[in-house]
């Protein structure tokens, strides 16, 4: 049985953050300190994207259904645009403080 992750995620804006990420994407979180947001995820949510030739890291938040997801990213009033992906349909978002998410529809993952 996997074990749920906890990601840190800067942030300029914890409460507005934090606040898309439990009310929105579902997700526990809380303020670490110094302007961290510790983010729990469930079970094969996390995810890399190893197709894009660049060097950066290009981690993913897994979802069943990316347009019920977006769609309550955008009722929220967070846009979100189409990203490369080499595995599915994809998008990206910004967070009220800055920080980028990605998102990617893995229906096998969970």
């Amino acid at each position: 049985m996997s074990e749920p992750v906890t990601v840190m995620v800067f942030s300029h804006d914890l409460g507005a953050d934090a606040a898309v990420m439990r009310d929105v994407l579902g997700l526990d979180c809380a303020a670490a300190g110094g302007g961290w947001l510790l983010v729990t995820l469930p079970s094969g949510a996390l995810q890399e994207d190893s197709a894009l030739p660049d060097e950066a890291h290009q981690l993913y938040l897994a979802c069943r259904d990316i347009e019920e997801r977006l769609s309550g990213l955008r009722d929220a009033g967070v846009e979100a645009i189409p990203a490369s992906s080499g595995h599915g349909p994809a998008a990206s978002f910004t967070l009220p403080g800055g920080a980028m998410v990605r998102l990617r529809e893995d229906r096998g993952a969970f």
